[in-house]
């Protein structure tokens, strides 16, 4: 799947580099499958890359409920993507995957690696909020391409889970949720 880079160069959390790192980061725990081989295993649409998806564009809206110390620690980790050669993100991802397999404390380290990239990156592409249009996305990933190059594919479409969210909702109880439990 080729397009147009819907994501932001750059946010208010992170810079360029950073989401260079989230974007490589975010490729190698979803590379994406092609349409003919997702049509056995989803609701038949082709599922894109992370970066492709569009779906990094929400990162201010996840980093900003995020304790300063993992925001940091995330942020130096994207840095690392970004500069560190494909096969190092990969063994990256995979020691993190296999935290198990190390002794303690070195585990423990690796298992909240794994669930600050896992979640951080499966987070934004499930979530399929459409950030860059402010809106609940409808469009499937193949078809709206064509008509709108700014659209962002819609995830749950492809992989055939109908669902909405009431966005503005969602924002609101996260900021009540916030203003109830100050961080500091």
């Amino acid at each position: 799947m080729t397009s147009k880079n819907l994501n932001p160069r750059s946010t208010e959390l992170l810079t360029a580099t950073q989401m260079k790192g989230l974007l490589r980061l975010g490729d190698v725990v979803i590379p994406g499958v092609p349409a003919r081989q997702a049509a056995s295993t989803s609701g038949g649409g082709a599922l894109p890359s992370f970066s492709e998806s569009g779906c990094a564009a929400g990162i201010d809206r996840m980093l900003s409920y995020m304790y300063d110390d993992d925001r940091t620690a995330f942020q130096a980790l994207a840095v690392v993507c970004a500069y560190a050669p494909t096969p190092l993100v990969r063994l990256i991802v995979a020691m993190a995957n296999a935290n198990a397999k190390f002794p303690e404390p070195l585990a423990g380290l690796m298992r909240m690696a794994n669930l600050g990239i896992k979640g951080v990156v499966h987070s934004l592409y499930y979530s399929n909020l459409g950030v860059r249009l402010g809106e609940e996305l409808t469009d499937s990933p193949l078809i709206a391409r064509g008509s709108n190059p700014n659209q962002l594919p819609n995830i749950h479409q492809a992989i055939g889970y109908e669902t909405t969210i009431n966005q503005e909702a969602y924002e609101a109880a996260l900021a009540a949720a916030d203003a109830q439990n100050p961080r500091d």
